[in-house]
């Protein structure tokens, strides 16, 4: 990755609907190489054809140390999608579901039965 983009590859190359290389790297929470992309000037304010950005992704995913990465490098923390939705709203919904699934269907963080207390 590293001799593509010292060749020249473009770092915010996007999908059809708008993904770059950083979006996906933080959907991962791969920090190391959201920190290279960034180095390689990635457009952190860029956004999907859904108006999501690259903060988005690991907040949905679970990514905390990847989330605070991206806001110290100065991602919008209160953007909103088209819907309205922002990153806040998609880690809220990820704590409750892994709440719900906890206390109420007795499953573990990798969504497994836990066995039972005997």
């Amino acid at each position: 990755m590293q001799s593509l983009l010292a060749d020249g590859a473009s770092v915010d190359l996007a999908t059809v609907v708008g993904t770059t290389p950083l979006m996906t790297a933080a959907a991962g929470g791969h920090d190391e190489i959201v920190e290279i992309f960034l180095a390689h000037g990635a457009d952190i304010r860029r956004t999907t054809t859904e108006g999501g950005n690259a903060l988005m992704f690991p907040a949905q995913n679970g990514h905390l140390s990847t989330v605070k990465l991206l806001i110290e490098k100065g991602a919008d923390a209160d953007h909103a999608m088209n819907n309205g939705r922002t990153a806040l709203n998609f880690a809220l919904e990820r704590m409750v579901l892994r709440r719900v699934q906890r206390d109420f269907f007795l499953l573990d963080e990798d969504g497994d039965k836990e066995p039972d207390d005997e």
